[in-house]
C-alpha cells in the first residue's frame, strides 16, 4: 500500500468549473503554487499548477464560493496524468482529487476591496470557514 497524498496551498487560475454526470456534481479548478525560490535572471518566482478535482458538496461549494485569484488549500490524492495535445507532443499534468478543501484568503483589489462578498444560502446547513477553520 502506497501514500500520495498532497497539501497545495495557492490560488485560483479561473473561475471553478461545474458539471454533473448526472448522479453528482464535478467541479474542476486549477490551482497556481508560487515557488519560494527564483530562477536565476528571472524577475518573479516560478509557479506550478495543478488541476483539481471535487466531488459533490465540497465542488459545489468550491464553485459557489470561490472565483478566480481566491487562496485555498487543498489536500488530496495526486496523479501523474499523460495526453498527447494537438501538436503531436506529449504533456505530462498533475492532477489533485480533493479530499478536503480550506478557503484561504478573498483576493483584493490593491486600490479597493472585493465587491460583493457570496455568502451561504440562507437555508443551508453549510457554513464556509475562513483562513484556519477546514470547510470539510
Amino acid at each position: 500500500m502506497g501514500l500520495k497524498t498532497v497539501v497545495i496551498n495557492g490560488r485560483l487560475t479561473r473561475e471553478p468549473t461545474i458539471k454533473n454526470n448526472g448522479t453528482y456534481d464535478i467541479t474542476s479548478f486549477t490551482v497556481a503554487v508560487d515557488s519560494n525560490r527564483k530562477q536565476v535572471g528571472e524577475e518573479k518566482n516560478p509557479a506550478s499548477f495543478f488541476r483539481v478535482t471535487a466531488f459533490g458538496a465540497k465542488g459545489k461549494a468550491v464553485a459557489d464560493y470561490l472565483t478566480k485569484g481566491d487562496e485555498v488549500t487543498v489536500t488530496g490524492d495526486i496523479e501523474l496524468e499523460s495526453y498527447t495535445g494537438k501538436d503531436g507532443n506529449t504533456y505530462h499534468n498533475l492532477a489533485v482529487t480533493a479530499n478536503e478543501i480550506h478557503f484561504g484568503r478573498k483576493r483584493t483589489n490593491d486600490s479597493q476591496p472585493r465587491g460583493e462578498e457570496r455568502q451561504a444560502p440562507v437555508n443551508s446547513d453549510f457554513q464556509p470557514q475562513r483562513e484556519t477553520e477546514p470547510v470539510w
